[in-house]
């Protein structure tokens, strides 16, 4: 498989792009490319696409050789918001999230979150969390960026929230009763998804976000799912019914 790579920086077609030291350290050291060798590049601007390029006799530019126009972005805008794990299960569920087509991922500080580090994760997890984008996109073969926001509360949560699409809570304890999301109508272009924390969200937050947020209680069948597991099915979910999966 050719390795593909994200540029943050403008692309000039009749230019060599450079490489950052960073960058060049990837692909000569890890990945064990050498000049001549192919590669694919993407900023994630412009016409969706990437470039098919292969890497200088100096092995600080590559040279662009031809635009690949590609179609990999899902027609449902989906926005994920999942309730703050611990350890690198919010990790996995941004990695995924990404590789389903999601475009953007806001992880909840809910009731039952682990409460520990919760400041050393505003500061110092954003930046982990942008690279782990980047890596699935790369992997993936998606060629626009998604957005990951800083971990929000339910205040926060309100002011970021998209206008435009329904907006859907998934909550183990609504059971069998609950709505089906086949049972729901097309959403049109974006949707909102909500799942909570390890332990889930407490009645009071699911009270709130139906009342003050506009949320929808939907089902996810009879068994209780992890975080991680739940992150997965419902982005799947969605873009088997009305994204580009189906």
């Amino acid at each position: 498989m050719i390795p593909r790579l994200y540029v943050p920086k403008a692309i000039n077609p009749l230019k060599p792009v450079e490489l950052d030291a960073g960058q060049r350290r990837y692909l000569t050291r890890t990945l064990r490319l050498n000049a001549g060798d192919k590669l694919i590049i993407f900023n994630g601007e412009g016409d969706e696409g990437e470039w098919q390029a292969e890497l200088s006799q100096n092995t600080s530019q590559v040279n662009l050789l031809k635009f690949i126009p590609l179609k990999k972005e899902s027609p449902l805008k989906i926005t994920l918001i999942h309730g703050l794990a611990k350890g690198n299960i919010t990790e996995m569920v941004i990695q995924k999230a990404v590789e389903l087509g999601a475009v953007t991922m806001i992880p909840l500080v809910a009731k039952r979150s682990v409460r520990r580090s919760i400041k050393d994760r505003k500061d110092n997890k954003l930046k982990r969390w942008q690279n782990i984008v980047i890596e699935a996109v790369e992997q993936c073969g998606r060629v626009r960026i998604p957005k990951v926001h800083s971990p929000v509360n339910w205040q926060d949560l309100a002011e970021i929230l998209p206008k435009e699409g329904p907006r859907y809570l998934f909550w183990e304890e609504e059971g069998v009763t609950a709505i089906k999301l086949n049972e729901l109508p097309h959403p049109g272009e974006s949707v909102t998804l909500l799942i909570g924390p390890e332990g889930g969200l407490s009645v009071e937050e699911v009270a709130m976000a139906k009342e003050q947020l506009g949320f929808t209680v939907v089902g996810l069948g009879p068994r209780v799912l992890r975080v991680a597991t739940a992150g997965v099915a419902v982005v799947g979910s969605c873009q088997l019914l009305w994204g580009d999966m189906g």
